[in-house]
């Protein structure tokens, strides 16, 4: 966007091992940085306590960031954990970096221990989920659809963001 906006995503979406789907968002417009580290219930019925625990003590750890807020309900708001990351401010790359370094090693030590599931359950809660967030109206999946189009945007997300076969 002529340089004015910056956005990266990194999506963890693992069929054979029972954790929650993970997102790890970055946006910088107009000098602003917001971070958001999701954790979403897309288990079968693992609760992944020491997760979240981690999970809000880096909240707590920076909590002298502004917590951003994204404005209205949202349809993945019953499925969000409460313990998900999200900071914004200006000046802040270096401890929203470390965040984020810090909630995806914490993500990724958890797939040792995680039980392991049934793969078709679980690409179905991912489907789900997928499916959902490209049908509904939000300023990520739109911008992608505008600038690759409906059959591009759909592919590139649910096929390659959260491996929807």
């Amino acid at each position: 966007m002529l340089g004015l906006m910056r956005m990266e995503t990194v999506v963890l979406s693992v069929t054979h091992k029972d954790v929650p789907l993970f997102n790890l968002d970055y946006v910088k417009a107009f000098g602003k940085e917001t971070r958001m580290a999701e954790l979403y219930d897309t288990q079968i019925s693992f609760e992944p306590e020491d997760l979240q625990k981690a999970f809000r003590q880096i909240q707590d750890r920076d909590s002298d960031l502004a917590d951003y807020t994204s404005p209205g309900a949202h349809w993945y708001d019953d499925i969000l954990y409460p313990c998900s990351y999200h900071k914004t401010g200006k000046g802040v790359s270096d401890r929203l970096a470390g965040a984020a370094r810090d909630c995806g090693g914490t993500y990724i030590s958890l797939l040792a221990s995680a039980p392991p599931c049934d793969p078709a359950e679980k690409q179905g809660k991912t489907r789900y989920f997928a499916e959902t967030l490209f049908a509904s109206v939000g300023p990520a999946v739109d911008q992608v659809t505008r600038l690759f189009g409906h059959d591009t945007a759909e592919r590139l997300i649910l096929r390659h963001m959260y491996g929807i076969r």
